[in-house]
């Protein structure tokens, strides 16, 4: 998904003059024929995300559209006052790539374990937060993003994600993607869970428990009428997310579909709200939390098998 992100990084920057690229520790060569081709537009800063971020405000009042790109704890969490002063309250657009979504760089500790991110993003105003599950996703997305002239954040994968999203049906403009094969229940996830999701979906199905399974790109989504809708005869709802249990997509559903919905029993599963005791792969967290293809498989067909 990351090289995905970067070509289309890539592709903005040649085909529009207000296209900017500001990168930070993103490592020797990044974009390296870009930045030959586009000095003046295409810029690496070192690790200085706060003084990062009040620069490209800056370059975006000047008429530009900055892309800033570094590892997603130090974006969101290092730089979440530019962001709201700097770029939300003085109403300026920009997108905003973090890399390691999640658990990714789990191995290198809680200073790198993004598991905040949407909490943060999405409490400032005017903010867009995108969780795509795959490269084309990414790449429709952020272009899609551009175009609106929109302030935005996106997390980004670990990368080698395969494209799965195609094989979904699409609300609106994408903001919801949804399969389904039965009502017996619904899996609702976002970002590069749906993988797992669809891992165990499809055993469920397999296994005789048919239902459905929507992924959410856009957190702040604007879908709500149709999403209460796919959701309003299901029984049993399950969320499932690779952040804390707070501020995440749960969250976003509360505030927006469930309250709407009371006929359906909603399950939330979701990373512990506490920083991570060990270190370890981002599979082994997953595992480790009941998040992974095997956790929610097991969880669901639990839950439903005790119910029936």
């Amino acid at each position: 998904m990351r090289n995905a992100a970067l070509k289309t990084v890539e592709n903005m920057v040649k085909s529009s003059d207000r296209a900017c690229f500001i990168g930070s520790d993103l490592g020797f060569g990044t974009l390296q024929n870009l930045r030959d081709t586009h000095p003046e537009r295409v810029l690496m800063e070192g690790i200085a995300e706060q003084q990062i971020i009040g620069f490209s405000a800056g370059i975006s009042a000047s008429g530009y559209f900055p892309i800033v790109h570094t590892i997603a704890t130090f974006l969101t969490r290092r730089s979440f006052e530019q962001i709201a002063m700097d770029f939300s309250l003085q109403n300026l657009s920009g997108m905003l790539l973090g890399a390691g979504g999640g658990m990714v760089y789990a191995p290198l500790g809680p200073t790198h374990q993004a598991i905040d991110d949407f909490a943060l993003m999405s409490s400032i105003p005017n903010l867009k937060v995108y969780a795509p599950a795959d490269p084309i996703e990414i790449e429709n997305l952020m272009l899609q993003s551009f175009e609106r002239n929109e302030l935005s954040y996106f997390r980004i994968g670990r990368g080698g994600e395969p494209n799965i999203t195609a094989e979904f049906e699409i609300i609106g403009n994408g903001a919801v993607k949804y399969k389904t094969n039965g009502d017996t229940f619904t899996l609702i996830t976002t970002g590069t869970l749906l993988h797992e999701a669809l891992e165990a979906f499809t055993a469920l199905a397999e296994s005789g428990l048919k239902g459905s399974l929507i992924h959410i790109p856009l957190l702040n989504h604007e879908s709500d009428t149709e999403l209460r809708k796919l959701i309003a005869d299901t029984e049993n709802v399950f969320v499932f997310e690779e952040h804390i249990p707070i501020g995440g997509l749960f969250s976003h559903l509360a505030n927006g579909i469930f309250k709407f919905i009371h006929s359906s029993i909603t399950l939330h599963f979701s990373l512990p709200h506490q920083y991570a005791k060990n270190y370890g792969s981002q599979s082994a967290h997953r595992a480790l939390n009941n998040i992974d293809a095997v956790g929610i498989y097991n969880t669901v067909k639990g839950v439903l098998t005790n119910a029936g």
